[in-house]
């Protein structure tokens, strides 16, 4: 979603721009909890790849243990943009979506060999 909205924006744009959501992920007790994601680009190619980003991830699960799913790309610095889209369930990837080569494709069918 932050990339198809970073997209629309422009990628010319997206040193000034910042990706937010929420996770959950496994701590050292074996649980889940969950975190905030926030990712700052910080460096891109001058073909305009980018390169490197900071990315800062706080544990907010003493605020909330639920997720809200939603995602947010706003502007930083001189940038005002914000935009706050609900995400609405699971992408499912089926096997039409993969592109395998001919070898990989013999290795998932042989794998009840290893």
């Amino acid at each position: 979603m932050t990339l198809e909205k970073m997209s629309e924006i422009g990628f010319e744009h997206m040193m000034q721009l910042k990706a937010a959501y929420c996770f959950r992920m496994r701590v050292e007790s074996g649980g889940y909890e969950m975190f905030y994601h926030q990712s700052l680009p910080t460096l891109k190619s001058e073909s305009g790849e980018l390169l490197e980003a900071v990315n800062i991830h706080t544990n907010i699960h003493h605020i909330t243990p639920r997720n809200n799913y939603h995602v947010v790309v706003s502007g930083i610095g001189e940038r005002r943009n914000f935009h706050k889209m609900q995400w609405n369930g699971r992408k499912t990837v089926g096997p039409d979506a993969l592109i395998l080569s001919k070898r990989e494709v013999e290795i998932i069918e042989n794998r009840s060999n290893f």
